[in-house]
Protein backbone atom coordinates (compact mmCIF):
# COMPACT_ATOMS: atom_id res chain seq x y z
CA UNK A 1 0.00 0.00 0.00
CA UNK A 2 1.63 3.22 -1.19
CA UNK A 3 1.47 6.70 0.25
CA UNK A 4 -1.08 7.70 -2.40
CA UNK A 5 -3.48 4.96 -1.21
CA UNK A 6 -3.90 6.52 2.22
CA UNK A 7 -7.07 8.50 2.83
CA UNK A 8 -6.64 12.26 2.86
CA UNK A 9 -7.21 13.75 6.31
CA UNK A 10 -7.92 17.42 6.93
CA UNK A 11 -6.05 18.43 10.09
CA UNK A 12 -7.84 20.15 12.96
CA UNK A 13 -7.40 23.88 13.51
CA UNK A 14 -6.77 24.35 17.27
CA UNK A 15 -7.77 28.04 17.30
CA UNK A 16 -11.02 27.24 15.47
CA UNK A 17 -11.70 24.39 17.92
CA UNK A 18 -11.24 26.71 20.93
CA UNK A 19 -13.58 29.29 19.40
CA UNK A 20 -16.25 26.65 18.59
CA UNK A 21 -16.07 25.18 22.10
CA UNK A 22 -16.31 28.67 23.64
CA UNK A 23 -19.42 29.48 21.61
CA UNK A 24 -20.93 26.12 22.58
CA UNK A 25 -20.00 26.52 26.28
CA UNK A 26 -21.62 29.97 26.41
CA UNK A 27 -24.52 29.38 24.02
CA UNK A 28 -26.01 26.20 25.47
CA UNK A 29 -26.43 27.46 29.06
CA UNK A 30 -27.79 30.78 27.75
CA UNK A 31 -30.33 29.03 25.51
CA UNK A 32 -31.35 26.72 28.35
CA UNK A 33 -31.80 29.66 30.75
CA UNK A 34 -33.91 31.55 28.19
CA UNK A 35 -36.04 28.46 27.61
CA UNK A 36 -36.63 27.94 31.33
CA UNK A 37 -37.45 31.62 31.86
CA UNK A 38 -39.89 31.67 28.95
CA UNK A 39 -41.53 28.42 30.02
CA UNK A 40 -41.89 29.52 33.62
CA UNK A 41 -42.90 33.19 33.24
CA UNK A 42 -43.27 34.11 29.57
CA UNK A 43 -45.66 31.42 28.39
CA UNK A 44 -48.23 31.93 31.18
CA UNK A 45 -48.17 35.69 30.48
CA UNK A 46 -48.73 35.12 26.77
CA UNK A 47 -51.62 32.73 27.42
CA UNK A 48 -53.24 35.18 29.83
CA UNK A 49 -52.82 38.04 27.36
CA UNK A 50 -54.42 35.94 24.61
CA UNK A 51 -57.38 35.16 26.86
CA UNK A 52 -57.96 38.83 27.68
CA UNK A 53 -57.32 40.40 24.27
CA UNK A 54 -59.44 38.25 21.95
CA UNK A 55 -59.18 38.80 18.18
CA UNK A 56 -56.38 41.39 18.29
CA UNK A 57 -54.16 39.01 20.27
CA UNK A 58 -54.95 36.18 17.86
CA UNK A 59 -53.82 38.32 14.92
CA UNK A 60 -50.61 39.18 16.77
CA UNK A 61 -50.08 35.50 17.61
CA UNK A 62 -50.51 34.59 13.92
CA UNK A 63 -48.06 37.27 12.85
CA UNK A 64 -45.46 36.14 15.39
CA UNK A 65 -45.93 32.53 14.28
CA UNK A 66 -45.49 33.39 10.61
CA UNK A 67 -42.49 35.67 11.18
CA UNK A 68 -40.84 33.08 13.43
CA UNK A 69 -40.66 30.75 10.42
CA UNK A 70 -37.88 32.98 9.04
CA UNK A 71 -35.24 31.28 11.20
CA UNK A 72 -35.90 27.70 10.04
CA UNK A 73 -36.37 29.00 6.50
CA UNK A 74 -32.93 30.62 6.70
CA UNK A 75 -31.47 27.31 7.90
CA UNK A 76 -33.08 25.55 4.93
CA UNK A 77 -31.54 28.05 2.50
CA UNK A 78 -28.13 27.58 4.15
CA UNK A 79 -28.41 23.78 3.90
CA UNK A 80 -29.50 23.99 0.26
CA UNK A 81 -26.49 26.15 -0.60
CA UNK A 82 -24.18 23.83 1.38
CA UNK A 83 -25.49 20.79 -0.47
CA UNK A 84 -25.00 22.51 -3.83
CA UNK A 85 -21.45 23.51 -2.91
CA UNK A 86 -20.69 19.91 -1.92
CA UNK A 87 -22.14 18.65 -5.22
CA UNK A 88 -20.06 21.13 -7.23
CA UNK A 89 -16.78 20.64 -5.33
CA UNK A 90 -17.32 16.88 -4.94
CA UNK A 91 -15.63 17.08 -1.56
CA UNK A 92 -16.61 17.02 2.12
CA UNK A 93 -15.42 18.97 4.08
CA UNK A 94 -15.45 21.73 1.49
CA UNK A 95 -12.10 22.96 0.19
CA UNK A 96 -10.69 25.57 2.57
CA UNK A 97 -12.97 24.55 5.45
CA UNK A 98 -11.70 24.57 9.02
CA UNK A 99 -12.48 21.56 11.20
CA UNK A 100 -12.35 21.04 14.97
CA UNK A 101 -10.88 17.54 14.74
CA UNK A 102 -8.89 15.59 12.17
CA UNK A 103 -11.43 14.70 9.51
CA UNK A 104 -11.13 12.27 6.61
CA UNK A 105 -11.96 13.93 3.30
CA UNK A 106 -14.79 12.29 1.34
CA UNK A 107 -14.62 12.97 -2.39
CA UNK A 108 -16.09 11.88 -5.69
CA UNK A 109 -19.45 10.11 -6.02
CA UNK A 110 -19.87 9.66 -2.25
CA UNK A 111 -19.56 13.42 -1.72
CA UNK A 112 -22.00 14.11 -4.59
CA UNK A 113 -24.54 11.72 -3.01
CA UNK A 114 -24.15 13.47 0.34
CA UNK A 115 -24.63 16.86 -1.33
CA UNK A 116 -27.74 15.60 -3.14
CA UNK A 117 -29.15 14.21 0.11
CA UNK A 118 -28.63 17.56 1.85
CA UNK A 119 -30.31 19.42 -1.05
CA UNK A 120 -33.34 17.08 -1.03
CA UNK A 121 -33.73 17.28 2.75
CA UNK A 122 -33.47 21.08 2.66
CA UNK A 123 -36.24 21.26 0.04
CA UNK A 124 -38.46 18.93 2.10
CA UNK A 125 -37.78 20.99 5.24
CA UNK A 126 -38.58 24.19 3.33
CA UNK A 127 -41.93 22.75 2.29
CA UNK A 128 -42.68 21.81 5.90
CA UNK A 129 -41.80 25.33 7.08
CA UNK A 130 -44.14 26.81 4.46
CA UNK A 131 -46.93 24.43 5.55
CA UNK A 132 -46.49 25.51 9.19
CA UNK A 133 -46.57 29.19 8.17
CA UNK A 134 -49.77 28.60 6.19
CA UNK A 135 -51.31 26.80 9.17
CA UNK A 136 -50.50 29.81 11.38
CA UNK A 137 -52.10 32.12 8.82
CA UNK A 138 -55.30 30.04 8.88
CA UNK A 139 -55.72 30.02 12.68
Amino acid sequence: MGASDRPVVLKADPAYRRRALLVYALGVPLALALFVLFRHWGLPMVVEHLRRSGDEALRLFKLIGIVSMALPLGACVYLFRLGRRIQISEQVPLPGAKVIRDTPVVSGPAARRLGTTIVVLSVVATLLVVVVAVRFARL
